[in-house]
């Protein structure tokens, strides 16, 4: 039966593991046990999208489909998230190398995802959410940086992030209200409540003295982003179940987690402690309803659509 489960696991679940590890470190102030557990998890499935990175023909069929491909950065993304952990709290001397696996399989995934945009022809109806993951997801080496005390590479990493946010988002918006979006894709749009937070949580993890009209702007423009994102979580939770459901979890954490670390930078955590503890509380049910529906399609009989 585990194998089945294994042979039917889709690339997109390495975002559900990107939100398990983002909910673990935010769930883990209030006690360690939530990152241990929830960490532990996400490794597993880590774990899993690259063993089926190994199988033969795996990579090929994966580059063929841009929309898989580009939800593999889920899967790097958490990587380097797990590893602060594992370093800071596991103390463990394997934590650097995930971390660097972690950021040369992101940066190898930001190359061959470019290559594939140059070389096929592209139009602006064909750009997904996911495309955010690619170029934005980098600034999850600049949240975990400061537990290898690599600052300077998360500094210099937040700058292809931020270009790449302010050129995507508009067009992901654009792209989405363009043309009919296929039902099994319809979900990704919750990816882009994410970009703003994570480069928000990035930024407040590594620069030395942060600005406050910055951190400011970028909270209120977050929490904007917030607000489309959870209409498009009601209009498609209720579609046959799809991969792509894996959007329903990080998107929803990060912005509970930029929230929370903005509000504690600006002094102004009293003001906001109820809108926290709503995100917070959100996020928690958005991960625990997509690792339900990825539980019910791994144990099913059918095929979902990818």
């Amino acid at each position: 039966m585990l194998r089945n489960c294994w042979n039917r696991l889709p690339i997109p679940a390495g975002c559900v593991a990107l939100g398990l590890i983002g909910l673990g470190t935010l769930l883990g102030a209030y006690s360690r046990l939530f990152l241990f557990l929830l960490g532990l998890l996400s490794f597993a499935i880590q774990i899993c999208v690259l063993m089926k990175l190994l199988r033969s023909g795996s990579l090929k069929r994966l580059y063929a489909d841009r929309a898989s491909l580009s939800t593999l950065a889920g899967t790097s993304m958490a990587m380097m998230l797990t590893a602060a952990p594992m370093r800071t709290v596991l103390h463990l001397r394997i934590a650097a190398l995930y971390w660097g696996a972690g950021l040369l399989l992101h940066l190898a995934l930001i190359i061959a995802f470019s290559v594939k945009l140059l070389r096929e022809r592209t139009a602006l109806s064909d750009v997904r959410g996911s495309w955010l993951l690619v170029y934005v997801g980098i600034a999850a080496a600049a949240i975990s940086a400061p537990a290898f005390s690599a600052e300077t590479v998360g500094r210099i990493l937040l700058i292809p992030a931020a270009l790449g946010a302010v050129v995507l988002l508009p067009l992901v918006c654009r792209a989405d209200h363009l043309a009919p979006i296929p039902q099994p894709q319809r979900p990704l749009f919750c990816i882009t409540a994410a970009p703003v937070s994570i480069w928000l949580v990035g930024y407040l993890s590594v620069a030395p003295q942060p600005s406050g009209p910055l951190v400011l702007g970028l909270l209120l423009l977050s929490q904007l982003l917030y607000i489309p994102a959870l209409f498009r979580f009601f209009q498609t939770f209720r579609d046959p179940f799809a991969p792509s459901f894996a959007a329903f979890s990080f998107p929803f954490v990060i912005v509970a987690t930029a929230c929370k670390r903005a509000a504690a930078f600006l002094t102004v955590t009293a003001s906001l402690r109820f809108l926290i503890q709503v995100e917070i509380a959100s996020a928690l049910v958005f991960c625990g309803f997509t690792a339900w529906k990825y539980c019910q399609f791994l144990f099913a009989r059918e095929k979902a659509a990818v």
